[in-house]
This record gives structure tokens, sequence and C-alpha cells, in this order.
């Protein structure tokens, strides 16, 4: 009777893992990764080339391009396989989401050491041609994201200078109002210049497009 229930919750087991699990399907907005033991399957020796990256840094950023699975299904794996899903779409996300702790804004120094208050959006989409560096090059790909940006952003906003006194400093025009050149690090300047901070941001930060405000 023992040996009996226990064939039987083996059989009830292999089903349920073997073929109830053994399907799934990809959504529309997502893209699929398989990995086998952990590995995800690969396209040969293909390597992802980035332009934006040196030689030197390519070097060291040696990222393999994954064998992507598209929408659609039902597809079929083995109980040793696991599946990686990804969504593609563009999604936003709050400048001052931080899993570590609740802010209204992202405090940052200005060049005349002033603190303002940022806030937010950013809106980003994963690279299909680089899923590798996305589900296995860090623990939590936003996290890390966002860290990045919001440096870039603070190191901007610290050297930020008003472009219309920038030439004027170049060619030495000690006629120019100091006080009209020190408005090129107020808060107020970088109010009137938001738009050129986010062409800032959107041109150095590849993947998000910012949309932010001053307090």
């Amino acid at each position: 009777m023992f040996i009996s229930s226990f064939l039987l919750g083996v059989f009830t087991f292999l089903v349920y893992r073997v073929l109830i699990r053994a399907f799934y399907t990809v959504k529309p907005d997502e893209r699929a990764i398989l990995t086998a033991f952990g590995r995800a399957q690969r396209l040969g020796k293909l390597m992802v080339k980035d332009a934006s990256l040196s030689d030197e840094e390519m070097a060291r950023y040696q990222v393999p391009r994954l064998r992507i699975i598209n929408p659609g299904g039902p597809y079929f794996k083995w109980p040793w396989q696991e599946v990686h899903r990804v969504r593609v779409v563009t999604e936003a996300v709050d400048l001052t989401w931080d899993p570590t702790k609740t802010q209204h804004t992202v405090e940052a120094v200005t060049k005349d050491n002033l603190t303002t208050g940022v806030g937010g959006q950013i809106r980003f989409r994963v690279a299909e041609n680089n899923l590798y560096a996305y589900c296995f090059g860090v623990d939590s790909p936003l996290e890390h994201v966002m860290g990045y940006f919001i440096s870039v952003l603070r190191e901007r906003i610290a050297t930020f200078v008003d472009p219309r006194g920038q030439p004027l400093v170049a060619n030495n025009d000690l006629s120019t109002n100091q006080v009209e050149l020190a408005e090129g690090v107020s808060i107020n300047d970088l109010r009137k210049n938001l738009p050129l901070l986010n062409a800032y941001m959107e041109q150095h930060v590849i993947a998000p497009v910012p949309v932010m405000a001053l307090s």
C-alpha cells in the first residue's frame, strides 16, 4: 500500500513537472530566454557590439548574443530548463523610485552650493540584442539604471552653467555683469534651461529618456 502511494505520488509529480509545466507561452510585449542548468542558449560565438564603447571597454565587456524566443507558443521545455521573460515595451518609472528608501524628490547640489529637489519620470526600454546583460549582468537592472542615471544627473546639475554666459567667459569679456553670470548656476536658471538638461541626459544616458522638474 505504501509503495503504491509512493509510486502514485512520483507519477503525479512527473506529470506535473514534465507535461503540465513543460509548455509555456510568451506574451506580445515580452521576449524570453531559455536556460539549461543556468546557462542561457547562445547564438554560437556571436558577441554584442556596441558602437558607444571604446576598444578597451569592448575587450572588458564580452557579452554574448542569446537565442531570443519571440511571442507565441505554446513552447516546450525540459524540467531542467528555465524560462526568463523580459518586457520589451517602453516603460516609465518615477525618478524618486528607490527600493531602499522613500523619497519625494532627488536632492542635488548646484554649482553655487544650493540644494535643489529634482522630480519627474524617465522612460526606458530593454535592448533586445543585449538581454544577457539585463538578465544576468546585475542583480537588479532597474536599480542599476536608476543609480547610474541619478549620478550623471547630479554631476550635470553640479557643473551646470548658463549657455549665455559660457562664450563670454571663454572670450574673457570683462564687461559682462558678474550678477548675470552668476545666474548660470542658480536654481531659477536651471528651471529656465530644463530642456537643455533633458537633452543632455538623453544624449549621455542612452537608455532612459528623462522628463524632469526642479523644486
